[in-house]
């Protein structure tokens, strides 16, 4: 076991010293796993890391070090709220790169898990002050979380309506605080008695990669899920009524539509680089065309080809933000020969181009 363990731990380090030629190399390289290892909450890595980053003779890296370290001592069952805070406020104090907006940040975490409302909302506030205008995952994430205070507090409408007018600016934020930003919306959506948009959401969420790593987004499709189908049998239940008095017979059931939906939408991601018709997707499922539009809609909302489409753009928007593959070749994964198509479709979606959202997502991550 010593032996298998010493051979990983070199194999990391070569890994990691690939194509290093300076401090500042190691340090972007550094960064980069820990953010990686962070989003997927492996701490151990994250821990690993940061401690090399805390050892570098550049304060921006130790910073940087020294914030994911504090991070790591909330997590698990032995959280050590007193020294994580200690530490995020050593890191707000001295930190002129984005870690300060981050480190206040994370104190209004600590705050959380203290239960101690009115500093989380001081912390959140003076995170936003803090967060440069190029941070927008800071400035996301803390309104997110006033959000949340709001509801906490009952004030579900309002908070509502703070997600709603916050989901413009969330889209520009890293992938991980956009998916976690559409998890409370989810939540609120189901609140307001919203069930079918908070279904739909719920579905964009647990198409993330993170969300294995997040269990809270599971609870959420649960809970949603839950009251979408209690209000499908009420809604079955009167429709079957009416058809019993006047003497027809029951409506099939839902579950089978689902499952083709669900199907449909398995091949449509498997196929996203190739031409795909109406009539091949109604075939997956052994329905005409018009039928299968008409199930698919009543279970998502969206037209078959409207769903295929969104799904495109956001198999693009990843692999913009995520590859250093040409936009040709995007274009080639997502099932578009035509230029000018695509552009036209991703600037309606995104509002920016595809050249300028790669910029915004790598800028981001620096």
């Amino acid at each position: 076991m010593g032996s298998s363990l010493r051979r990983n731990t070199e194999a990391f380090y070569q890994r990691l010293l690939l194509g290093v030629r300076s401090f500042r190399d190691l340090g972007n390289k550094l960064i980069h796993q820990a953010r990686i290892a962070h989003a997927f909450r492996h701490t151990t890595v994250v821990e690993e890391t940061a401690t090399i980053l805390c050892s570098l003779p550049m304060k921006e890296y130790q910073q940087a070090g020294q914030y994911y370290l504090a991070w790591c001592a909330l997590q698990g069952s032995n959280k050590d709220l007193d020294s994580s805070r200690a530490a995020l406020e050593k890191v707000a104090a001295r930190a002129t790169t984005n870690y300060k907006a981050r480190a206040i940040l994370s104190l209004g975490a600590v705050s959380a898990l203290k239960g101690d409302s009115e500093s989380q909302l001081h912390y959140y506030v003076e995170s936003i002050k803090a967060a440069r205008d190029r941070d927008v995952s800071t400035i996301v994430e803390a309104q997110q979380g006033i959000a949340i205070l709001k509801a906490r507090e009952g004030y579900h409408r309002s908070a509502l309506q703070d997600l709603e007018q916050l989901l413009p600016l969330a889209r520009y934020s890293e992938h991980l605080v956009y998916h976690d930003f559409l998890n409370s919306y989810a939540v609120e959506l189901t609140t307001a008695n919203r069930v079918g948009e908070a279904c739909n959401i719920t579905k964009i969420i647990l198409a993330s990669p993170f969300a294995s790593a997040y269990p809270e987004w599971q609870e959420t499709l649960a809970d949603v899920r839950s009251k979408h189908k209690k209000r499908s049998i009420v809604a079955i239940s009167r429709r079957e009524t009416e058809r019993e008095s006047e003497g027809a017979s029951p409506a099939p059931n839902n579950a089978i539509n689902s499952a083709r939906v669900r199907a449909v939408i398995e091949f449509m991601r498997a196929n996203l680089h190739r031409k795909i018709t109406l009539a091949e997707l109604a075939n997956r499922v052994n329905l005409s065309a018009s039928h299968f539009s008409h199930v698919f809609k009543a279970e998502t909302g969206f037209a078959p080809i409207e769903h295929l489409i969104n799904l495109r753009m956001e198999k693009a928007g990843d692999l913009l933000a995520t590859t250093f593959l040409s936009v040709k070749e995007i274009m080639a994964n997502v099932g578009y020969d035509n230029r000018a198509n695509f552009l036209r479709r991703f600037e309606k979606d995104y509002d920016v181009t595809p050249t300028e959202y790669r910029r915004r997502a790598f800028a981001r991550e620096r």
